[in-house]
């Protein structure tokens, strides 16, 4: 087994939390044999991505909000004010930015974070993805709907 394959069968089980299946050698030459993007198509991509997503990036208090990227599980946003950019993401729940010396520090102050909140929104609406509140609200009102369901046929 090679290192790639094992680099690839960690990242597979990281992902899953689950031992990965191993791939039979027909499968392994259909990929092989599979069409390949050409690279200019996955450059055209990644640029009509970025055109779409800048057209929602916006200024507040002398803050520049930009760069919104979700990478699997979890979400990028920077934040510059000119003359530094920091890069928040929301890997264990909450924005947080990543300092040297191993520290994560939250936003300095609650109209940064809330300026990250409104432009992670403005992405995930242009994905047409809900929001956590939308989430929590659908699921809350499909629950309330189970209820009085269960109630009417308890008392009929």
């Amino acid at each position: 087994m090679s290192l790639r394959d094992t680099v690839s069968k960690r990242q597979a089980e990281r992902q899953n939390g689950k031992p990965a299946k191993k791939r039979t050698l027909a499968a392994m030459r259909a990929a092989k044999d599979a069409p390949k993007r050409d690279l200019a198509a996955l450059r055209a991509e990644r640029e009509q991505r970025t055109k779409s997503s800048k057209k929602l990036d916006f200024n507040r208090d002398g803050f520049f909000y930009h760069n919104v990227q979700q990478h699997g599980m979890f979400w990028t946003i920077d934040v510059s004010n000119g003359d530094q950019t920091i890069t928040f993401h929301n890997r264990r729940g909450t924005w947080l930015a990543d300092w040297p010396g191993n520290m994560l520090k939250e936003p300095r102050t609650p109209s940064i974070l809330a300026g990250i909140f409104t432009r992670w929104h403005l992405e995930l609406h242009a994905r047409g993805l809900m929001t956590p509140e939308e989430e929590y609200r659908k699921r809350q009102e499909s629950d309330a709907m189970v209820r009085r369901q269960q109630r009417r046929k308890e008392a009929s």
